[in-house]
């Protein structure tokens, strides 16, 4: 299930550059092509992923500061063509953390310290982009209702 997760003491540990952050934001199970796709897993991706286009880092936005692309990503729950298509585009544009592959999966201990996860990558955008909606994603605007409890706290 989708989720706002606490560094633990190991994961400052083992990188204390972590310790600017105060949590992220984790899946239970795989996102995206041949994979489990859970709903509440799938919508977390999906609002990522509409606060992600919103952002300079995506190239979406133009001159004008219009974003044609924002109302195109889904927040319906189920991982089809438009949120594969949106997924592969991050995934493209964020080529350093990993091979394109057409999926999130679940961040690790072993994950935060290094620059191979896409969800990382993720994450780490929206807090340089859109550190007010990082902060709290349960009292962002656009957020599905069924996630909101899910990411309090």
């Amino acid at each position: 299930m989708a989720e706002k997760m606490r560094f633990t003491e190991a994961m400052l540990k083992r990188n204390p550059n972590l310790s600017k952050f105060s949590h992220y934001y984790n899946i239970e199970k795989a996102v995206g092509s041949g994979c489990p796709n859970n709903r509440k897993d799938v919508l977390l991706i999906q609002f990522m992923l509409k606060t992600w286009v919103n952002t300079g880092d995506s190239g979406l936005i133009s001159d004008g500061g219009f974003n044609y692309y924002d109302s195109l990503v889904p927040l319906h729950g189920t991982c089809d063509f438009p949120t594969l298509g949106f997924l592969i585009m991050f995934q493209m544009r964020n080529s350093s953390a990993g091979k394109v592959n057409a999926r999130f999966d679940p961040l690790t201990l072993h994950q935060m310290d290094a620059v191979n996860s896409f969800l990382a990558a993720l994450n780490l955008s929206i807090w340089s982009n859109r550190p007010n909606i990082f902060k709290d994603f349960s009292a962002a605007p656009g957020i599905p209702q069924e996630l909101i409890p899910l990411l309090k706290g």
